[in-house]
Parts: C-alpha cells; sequence; structure tokens
C-alpha cells in the first residue's frame, strides 16, 4: 500500500500562484488499489486499514470503471457521505460504517472523491509535479 500524501499546514493568505487549493472535505482520507481489469479492488485508510468491506459499493464502482482498464492504478482520495442533494456531509454520516467488519448494507449515499493517481501500471508518479498527476487523473 501506498502511502497519501497530505496537506501541508501553511500561514494564510497563500497567495502563490505555484500552489493548488483543493476543498477539506470531512470523510475518510482512502488510498484505493485497483487491479487491471477492474479484479481486486481494495480501499485502504491512511494508517493501512483495510476499508473495503465498510464501502462495497466504492470498490463495486471503481470496478465496474475499471473493467476495461488493462494496467492496475492506485489512486488517493477522499470517502465522503452525500446528503440528499448529492453534497459531501459531514463525517458523522459515516461513522455508521467505521468498524463494521462484515459486509453492511449500506446506509445513505456515499461518494470517493478523489484527489490524486500515484501509479499506473509499473509506473510510480508521485515524484512527478502534481499538475501532471491531476492531467493523468482526468
Amino acid at each position: 500500500m501506498l502511502a497519501p500524501m497530505l496537506a501541508t499546514l501553511a500561514e494564510a493568505p497563500l497567495l502563490d500562484a505555484s500552489l493548488v487549493y483543493e476543498p477539506k472535505y470531512d470523510g475518510i482520507r482512502v488510498i484505493a488499489d485497483v487491479g487491471a481489469g477492474g479484479r481486486d479492488v481494495r480501499l485502504w485508510s491512511r494508517l493501512g486499514n483495510d476499508k473495503t468491506p465498510q464501502f462495497p459499493e466504492i470498490a463495486a464502482a471503481l470496478a465496474l470503471w475499471a473493467c476495461r482498464r488493462r494496467e492496475p492504478v492506485v489512486l488517493d482520495g477522499e470517502l465522503v457521505a452525500l446528503t440528499a442533494d448529492g453534497e459531501p456531509a459531514g463525517f458523522q454520516q459515516l461513522q455508521g460504517r467505521i468498524h463494521v467488519k462484515d459486509d453492511p448494507a449500506p446506509d445513505g449515499s456515499t461518494a470517493f472523491i478523489l484527489f490524486d493517481v500515484l501509479r499506473v501500471g509499473d509506473r510510480d508518479l508521485r515524484d512527478q509535479p502534481l499538475t501532471s498527476r491531476r492531467a493523468e487523473l482526468e
């Protein structure tokens, strides 16, 4: 499992044009290891805990997305609960799933908001600039 790249704390205002800004979501940071052809999808917390059993619908969606891919991919993102309007909700909406061990019945909608792609096939992209990795992600 690859470790996620964590945010860096800095003094505001951040006026440097070379910086990239992203919204802060209130969810669970996850590394998704997606096998070629959508086989063997695993979701890992930043501490290395397997989150796949708690979020089977996210793993299934990633498997479906990757079913035509010939190479495995490692993605970095945030698992979030969604409101009825499809907007990210607070972390408390995910708490019912945190300690579930066996295939839970999903309670409420969730999404996996992607930040980064860390590996495509055998290519480790972590030494590339974020702008290049984001272009690859898109």
